[in-house]
């Protein structure tokens, strides 16, 4: 069972995915091709949004999971490392695979590093810690403004750079995996190292 965090990714998910939808949706035209972008802008937005937000929600199920009210020196370090994560949290708007592995190594002491694979894709950890920082990048450009950066997945065989429904529908992919593989490993985390039995 997913975490409470990949629960509310998974919300995230599915707005994201309506919207990317409208870009082709036939009772909308005729859609500018400028207006079908916005459609996929925004949901590349949301899936972004959607990241931090579990990264987010994740720290604070850590915190959950691992309390111990029964051990009283426990539960008072438990509260200040919990307080200082929850600030933590307020400033983390920025979702890098540098300041999420840094997010929840930090205030979790799990480092998800080496679970951030898709093998699915053939993608090993490298690509993969890429390839979400160029997804925030290409969030980042329209988001202020800026010329979009051509990367393989945004990039037309003609050279145009631009968001395509096929492009959404893989970073949906791609950040789904990273929800889960990120799960798995917090899940194992938990158990092992605070002998804790979760329902997710």
């Amino acid at each position: 069972m997913p975490s409470p965090a990949a629960l509310a990714f998974g919300i995230a998910q599915t707005r994201a995915k309506k919207l990317a939808s409208l870009a082709r949706d036939l009772r909308l035209r005729p859609l500018s091709r400028e207006d079908a972008r916005l459609y996929l802008h925004i949901a590349l937005a949301i899936y972004v949004a959607g990241w931090e937000g579990y990264v987010e929600r994740l720290v604070g199920a850590f915190f959950t999971e691992t309390i111990d009210p029964l051990s009283t020196t426990f539960l008072n370090v438990h509260t200040l490392l919990s307080g200082l994560a929850n600030k933590a949290t307020e400033k983390f708007h920025t979702p890098s695979w540098q300041n999420s592995r840094n997010m929840l190594a930090e205030h979790t002491g799990y480092d998800p590093i080496n679970d951030w694979t898709w093998a699915q894709r053939g993608m090993p950890g490298p690509q993969v810690r890429e390839r979400l920082n160029e997804i925030l990048k290409v969030r980042h450009s329209f988001a202020h403004g800026f010329s979009m950066p051509a990367y393989g997945w945004n990039t037309s065989a003609t050279g145009e750079v631009r968001l395509t429904l096929h492009a959404i529908q893989e970073t949906e992919a791609f950040i789904a995996n990273l929800v889960s593989q990120t799960d798995t490993g917090m899940r194992q985390h938990i158990q092992v190292s605070y002998n804790r039995t979760l329902i997710w």
